[in-house]
């Protein structure tokens, strides 16, 4: 939905044909995605396994660098 509003929003024009295609390869895929920041960049969020090498593979075929991240979930105060 944020992704969607922002898209109404500022029109596809000023959201770039590259961001557009991240977008739309995660919902072609089933998986949530939207912007990490102001554009260029994607966060996905995905369902499973499978799910995920479908999302990294094209990712990748269509040019663009993949990366996995994995939240640290300890809590801070056992540092």
């Amino acid at each position: 939905m944020n992704f969607d509003l922002r898209r109404k929003i500022y029109g596809n024009k000023v959201i770039g044909e590259e961001s557009l295609r991240m977008i739309e390869i995660a919902r072609k895929l089933g998986a949530t995605s939207k912007f990490s920041g102001s554009g260029g960049a994607v966060i996905s969020m995905y369902e499973d396994e499978s799910q995920y090498e479908k999302l990294k593979e094209a990712y990748v075929s269509n040019g663009f660098r993949f990366t996995k991240v994995v939240p640290d979930v300890r809590d801070s105060s056992e540092n």
